[in-house]
């Protein structure tokens, strides 16, 4: 067994010897090129077949720098034609809109009207839950006058039908303080913000040339009317 082992070792051995002698070789030599698919070409082997190449090597930075340039071109005229662009809004009358629209054809290429629906809220709405019969909410304002609360009335219609509405109010202190009177009066109080829905007008429009007057803009825009009008750049594309 030890002349075995001894022979088994001389073998691996000669084996490393032989593979550090053999000149390294391009693993990759016989792999067929794949179709329509450019060969890879290092910087090194364009020099080696240009003689030093440093006039191909110039030349082909001068038409990367070139084709640079126009992107930044393209980029800045992209630019210039989105500050034409604008948004005017909101409006609260489309009539106004249509009106102001027709008044600034002269200085745009083209404007659309456009409408959103929006949300407001007005008022905090207290009241209590809802009993579940007429008998049952009358005897309900009946505690309520007993503990001194006059200010209210029954609720007939709607989801909160029989139940009791203290009262609506702007001013979210005072809702607030009085659910909490009267919670404390044992009662089942709550608070509930009102909103209403509205529409409101926005004009897209895209510049010829000079923007239009301020004289023109001012007499469409009412902040009396709760008009609070700004104007806005927008993408020319959207």
């Amino acid at each position: 067994m030890r002349w075995l082992f001894l022979f088994v070792l001389l073998l691996n051995i000669v084996y490393v010897v032989w593979q550090t002698s053999v000149p390294a070789q391009d693993t990759y030599a016989n792999v067929p090129r794949l179709d329509d698919v450019e060969p890879i070409v290092l910087i090194r082997e364009l020099v080696a077949g240009r003689g030093d190449g440093s006039e191909d090597l110039e030349t082909e930075a001068a038409v990367i720098k070139d084709e640079l340039e126009d992107n930044d071109v393209v980029a800045a005229v992209a630019a210039a034609e989105n500050e034409k662009c604008f948004t005017l809004g909101p409006f609260r009358e489309k009539e106004n809109v249509k009106n102001l629209k027709k008044e600034i054809s002269s200085y745009v290429d083209k404007a659309a009207i456009r409408d959103h629906e929006e949300r407001e809220h007005t008022v905090h709405w207290v009241y209590i839950q809802p009993e579940k019969d007429r008998k049952s909410v009358i005897n309900l304002g009946k505690r309520l006058k007993s503990k001194k609360i006059k200010d209210f009335y029954v609720i007939r219609e709607g989801e909160k039908n029989n139940g009791i509405s203290l009262g609506h109010f702007k001013d979210k202190a005072r809702a607030f303080g009085l659910e909490s009177k009267v919670k404390k009066l044992g009662f089942d109080v709550m608070v509930e913000p009102i909103y209403k829905t509205f529409v409101v007008f926005w004009l897209d429009y895209q510049l010829i040339d000079d923007d239009i007057p301020e004289s023109v803009l001012k007499k469409y825009m009412h902040p009396e009317n709760g008009d609070k009008v700004s104007r806005l750049s927008r993408n020319c594309q959207s």
